[in-house]
């Protein structure tokens, strides 16, 4: 685990040096389909629980498609290495209007989600989670592959919004269909711990990391890019949601 963990954790940094970088490609087209799968082994007594009781594990495919346009190299926003979990109602990665936690901060500000996935690696309530090994670029999707079982059919996906201060693009406790497909819409928001200065020196792609500005305000939808700092609204920004996912089971 420590080894996926620290991969995730370089590629996440990595992914977002592109957005600085004229070179840096706009597409995924020629990168691997994720299919990194890990499960979460202390929520083991849950998931023996479940298949105890003789539910079958249901396999799901989850299409996520980076919906913001590809206006130059690392732009408009390269969405970070994304987590997935499947769990039960009563589990929240994050709260609309809550405050973020640290874990969900890492993501948010730079892309780095190991501490999420340790988090969910000790989280109740949880019965599969799954991370990318690379960003999605604008115009670009990549699939995963997941598991759920009758009390874990909710399904949740965190990734950063990379030429952002703090933003995210999420699903928060979306359903799992029960056969067929599903199609939703992530939400975009803001974190709310660092200062929308649209600055590079405050950006994951182009600085070091705290060198924003911190502030301490609950998650809120996001104003997209204002066109305020180094970020040129019409390059930087994007209208309408900034992803999409489409989840199919499959067995």
């Amino acid at each position: 685990m420590k080894k996926i963990l620290s991969f995730i954790l370089m590629s996440a940094m990595a992914a977002f040096i592109v957005g600085c970088d004229k070179n840096a490609p706009t597409s995924v087209d020629t990168m691997e389909e994720t299919t990194l799968q890990t499960t979460d082994m202390s929520t083991v007594a849950d998931q023996s629980d479940a298949l105890a009781k003789g539910f079958h594990a249901g396999t799901y495919e989850i299409t996520l498609y980076n919906l913001t346009p590809a206006t130059g190299a690392g732009t408009a926003q390269p969405l970070s290495p994304a987590v997935i979990a499947t769990h039960r109602k009563d589990f929240d990665m994050f709260h609309h209007n809550g405050w973020a936690s640290t874990e969900l901060q890492n993501i948010a500000e730079q892309g780095d989600n190991s501490a999420m996935l340790e988090a969910l690696e000790n989280a109740h309530g949880v019965f599969a989670y799954t991370a990318g090994d690379g960003p999605v670029f604008p115009g670009g999707n990549k699939t995963f592959t997941i598991q759920g079982v009758p009390g874990f059919t909710k399904l949740s996906m965190v990734m950063m919004l990379g030429n952002t201060n703090d933003g995210f693009a999420a699903a928060d406790a979306v359903e799992l269909p029960r056969h067929g497909t599903k199609v939703y819409y992530l939400k975009d928001y803001d974190a709310g711990t660092e200062v929308n200065t649209e600055l590079f020196a405050h950006l994951a792609c182009c600085s070091d990391y705290g060198a924003g500005i911190d502030e301490h305000k609950k998650i809120s939808a996001h104003p997209g890019i204002r066109g305020i700092g180094d970020q040129d609204r019409a390059i930087y920004g994007w209208e309408g949601p900034a992803a999409k996912i489409v989840v199919k089971r499959v067995n």
